[in-house]
């Protein structure tokens, strides 16, 4: 079973109407194979946190023990520093492990890795990038503004 996350979040701007992250990424899965049945959708969460809140009610509503979570590669110390520093979501500190998406692609198609780290050489992802690592020192210091 894969649980697909995400609203229409950061994207709406990019999002046709009625389109979310977790429907695009559901359609990508069907186009690569896996059946619809095995795919869970969630599209409530807006942003990481919204994500991560909707993720536990997902697991204690299916009863799984064990989950990844796969991410971008430089978005994933932040999901990290979520899990371990913000309270209510210490329960998923022994049911998930971090999986980059990048690493996932490249298992199964390696000749994408040029345009992966052409991608990370960009001042838009440097920004991101830039913007991902001052979130997890706001998360460390109690500073970060979670957004229910």
């Amino acid at each position: 079973t894969m649980i697909v996350s995400g609203g229409r979040g950061e994207c709406h701007t990019l999002l046709p109407e009625g389109l979310t992250l977790s429907s695009v990424l559901k359609r990508e899965l069907e186009e690569y194979g896996v059946p619809r049945a095995k795919i869970i959708e969630e599209q409530k969460g807006n942003n990481t946190y919204q994500q991560l809140c909707e993720l536990k009610g997902i697991i204690k509503e299916r009863g799984l023990r064990r989950i990844l979570i796969v991410s971008s590669e430089h978005h994933l110390p932040r999901i990290d520093a979520m899990i371990h520093y913000k309270e209510d979501l210490a329960e998923l500190l022994n049911l998930a492990s971090l999986v980059s998406a990048e690493e996932v692609v490249l298992k199964r198609e390696p000749h994408w890795r040029a345009v992966i780290d052409e991608a990370y050489k960009v001042e838009p992802l440097r920004t991101i990038i830039e913007k991902e690592k001052m979130g997890i020192e706001q998360i460390k210091n109690g500073m970060y503004k979670f957004r229910q």
